[in-house]
């Protein structure tokens, strides 16, 4: 009877102790939130990286890491994030906004063919996404003209 009080105690102290564990990654992720409302996305991405090291499983870190990254015009880092943020992604909808802010990422870099593709992924995830949509019909309208350009550079 001792042995199985003991152990109730110990269940419900660790029951108690669950939302302090994941009290730092929750209060880092908003101080990251914060720091990126406030247009500080250097100092937001070290936020988020510090929550990524805490809940590496989470995806929420990496997509809003990737969204500083982006804002603060490191489109390789956006990507990067963006890309450990899909393998953690748990649902068609969260795969469909990573795979759009991709795309929009590799737009900023000018780098139309893979947006392109990935404003694909993303409509496949989400079909009735009229911003994808949008998006990958203006992409393939750069891309073309990126490729004419290239031909007529080359044919000079």
């Amino acid at each position: 009877m001792n042995a199985s009080r003991s152990i109730l105690i110990l269940i419900a102290a660790l029951w108690c102790a669950l939302p302090a564990l994941a009290q730092p990654y929750r209060s880092t992720v908003s101080d990251g939130n914060d720091l990126y409302m406030e247009k500080k996305y250097d100092a937001a991405k070290a936020k988020y990286k510090a929550a990524q090291t805490a809940k590496p499983e989470r995806s929420e870190a990496y997509y809003n890491n990737g969204n500083a990254a982006y804002r603060s015009d490191d489109v390789k880092g956006a990507l990067e994030a963006y890309k450990l943020a899909g393998e953690r992604a748990k649902s068609k909808e969260e795969g469909a906004r990573l795979w759009y802010n991709g795309g929009d990422a590799l737009m900023k870099a000018g780098q139309y063919s893979e947006a392109v593709s990935a404003f694909r992924e993303s409509l496949k995830l989400n079909p009735r996404d009229e911003d994808a949509r949008y998006n990958l019909l203006y992409a393939i309208q750069k891309a073309a003209q990126q490729q004419q350009q290239q031909q007529q550079n080359k044919d000079k």
